[in-house]
């Protein structure tokens, strides 16, 4: 890889003055550099997990060292285990450049670059092989859904993996409203063909 010369870097300063790199696309570069090299994967990195899917959700919880930062609206209720033995799996996550308005469209851009989004017995798995990723910043599961009502409104929603002053948390996010900043990224696998 040979460094940067002088005019990539005042391109990189005029793309910051007219504002179209910004400080969070500047964090997220210094913190995954490799994030476009096609040797290591699209997003600079490749992670071979295990899922267990036998442990049933409270034990891959409990692996995944959730104990006490979960919000109280995930629970074992909203994933029922749909799959059972042991698979070996490799994940990336997903970064966008930009703020995405709802996981719907998260989903359909992640697909059409031919990834799958994964779940959240696959999300509990991977933060428990690789817990400093949470602490880095957010990773969201869009695979598993759940509804929930606020105020009388019905609303769709999905966990997050994220941290809290230091703390790992998992927490909930809507899905079809609100949007995810830039700084999360989205638990995928390749689509096998």
């Amino acid at each position: 890889m040979s460094k940067p010369d002088f005019n990539q870097v005042a391109e990189l300063f005029a793309q910051i003055k007219k504002g179209r790199i910004d400080s969070a696309h500047l964090q997220c570069l210094m913190e995954n550099p490799n994030r476009y090299n096609k040797r290591l994967g699209r997003f600079g990195q490749i992670y071979p997990v295990e899922v267990n899917y036998n442990l049933g959700y409270n034990k891959l919880l409990e692996l995944a060292d959730q104990n006490g930062g979960v919000s109280r609206e995930i629970d074992k209720d909203c994933f029922p285990v749909k799959v059972k033995g042991v698979v070996q799996k490799e994940f990336e996550l997903y970064e966008f450049d930009q703020e995405i308005e709802n996981g719907e469209y998260a989903e359909g851009k992640i697909r059409r670059d031919g990834y799958q989004v994964e779940g959240q017995y696959e999300l509990l798995a991977f933060i428990a092989q690789n817990p400093i990723e949470q602490l880095r910043r957010p990773i969201v599961q869009l695979k598993d859904s759940w509804s929930g009502v606020q105020v009388g409104s019905c609303f769709i929603y999905v966990t997050c993996a994220d941290s809290q002053k230091g703390r790992r948390v998992m927490l909930d996010r809507l899905r079809g409203h609100g949007s995810f900043p830039m700084s999360y990224r989205f638990l995928v696998s390749r689509i096998q063909k």
